[in-house]
């Protein structure tokens, strides 16, 4: 199939984690056999320009139709007037250059006023995959955006959420059918490397995400500290960088585990990588996530994990590759019943190959585009 990719956001030599699923996600569709083209306008805004110090906008990563464009924190109207404008120009440029797309996904239904358009103009269908954990809490967008959102999804050929009960909450909250199918995850580079369990007697923890509110790892690190408190010899390894910064190191200070707990900030790909292939455990302790990729890596690693009920982690971990803790309440004796258990890591990595690799979620979305 000749398929046109619709991004939200994409991966950028300045941010290349940003996105990175989607980006996977194309060379999945190109490896089972089909023509993906990327387009769309990627916002990049004042605090973007500061933290690379490039006052530059133009093409990304040398595609010709995928074009950064300025975008100006709370003016969502005057950004979406920008990009939806901006995709329109690209795309009739597209069409004079690039044979005529089969189908076009597009990514959240914040960028799908470029699919709608094209859909009534050319009669192009399109689907749309749905990553926003804001529609966890339907309740926060207003009323334009709620029947603008409602519009997009009932004229899409189909629409797809990351993890079921996403799907299952988005249909019930737009009154729209929604279908599963997972981020993929590339478990050819995401893969277990033997460890010299001689070298350290400690049971190595990691986690992997933003330092914030939602991303919850204040709860981790007192789990981690109650642990340590039993005579557990615990290692806590925290990617990621944020707001919470501050108050993390404060709280891990406050509680004596300065050699015990480590911070390390953003790190890239590889970075985690060998993050996660040194770990022994990964935990997830997100209060919302839509669907959790860095949990599907760590799993492809060969690691158990442990994650709280935070809805899309529950579509991934099953009792052969770890635990769900109910609550907050109850997340102390999960990490205690994680540690403790038997799991074969090689059962743990095939788990990823068959639910999340590029192949199984490649034909999963052919089939999507051909329902």
């Amino acid at each position: 199939m000749n398929i046109l990719v619709i991004p939200y956001n994409y991966p950028t030599v300045e941010f290349p984690q940003r996105a990175i699923f989607i980006a996977d996600q194309v060379k999945a569709l190109i490896t089972t056999g089909n023509k993906v083209s990327v387009l769309g306008c990627i916002p990049k805004t004042i605090n973007d320009v500061i933290n690379t110090k490039k006052f530059i906008f133009g093409q990304i990563n040398k595609q010709p139709w995928l074009l950064s464009t300025p975008a100006i924190r709370g003016q969502r109207y005057v950004n979406d007037f920008l990009s939806l404008n901006c995709g329109k120009y690209l795309f009739k440029k597209y069409l004079k250059k690039e044979s005529r797309p089969d189908i076009i996904h597009v990514h959240n239904s914040s960028s799908a006023k470029l699919a709608l358009w094209i859909k009534h103009i050319y009669g192009i269908p399109y689907v749309v995959t749905e990553h926003s954990s804001q529609l966890w809490d339907v309740a926060q967008i207003n009323e334009k955006q709620f029947i603008e959102k409602q519009t997009i999804y009932k004229e899409s050929k189909v629409n797809i959420a990351v993890s079921e009960s996403f799907a299952t909450h988005l249909s019930e909250s737009f009154d729209v059918s929604f279908q599963y199918i997972p981020n993929v995850v590339d478990t050819d580079f995401f893969v277990p490397k033997e460890k010299d369990i001689s070298k350290s007697k400690s049971i190595r923890i990691c986690s992997v995400g933003n330092l914030t509110k939602n991303k919850n790892h204040i709860l981790l690190i007192n789990a981690v500290s109650s642990l340590i408190e039993r005579g557990l010899n615990i290692e806590l390894i925290i990617a990621g960088a944020g707001i919470e910064f501050s108050s993390l190191q404060a709280q891990i200070e406050s509680l004596s585990m300065v050699n015990k707990v480590k911070l390390l900030g953003f790190q890239n790909r590889n970075q985690v990588l060998s993050i996660l292939q040194l770990s022994d455990y990964f935990v997830l302790p997100s209060l919302k996530e839509t669907f959790g990729v860095v949990l599907i890596e760590a799993i492809s690693c060969g690691l158990p994990v442990l994650a709280l009920n935070n809805g899309g982690s529950n579509s991934i971990i099953n009792e052969s590759v770890g635990v769900i803790s109910a609550s907050e309440g109850t997340f102390l004796e999960c990490l205690s019943t994680l540690i403790s258990n038997n799991y074969d890591r090689q059962i743990i990595k095939q788990y990823a190959v068959d639910n999340y690799s590029s192949k199984v979620i490649g034909k999963q979305l052919l089939k999507a585009y051909l329902t």
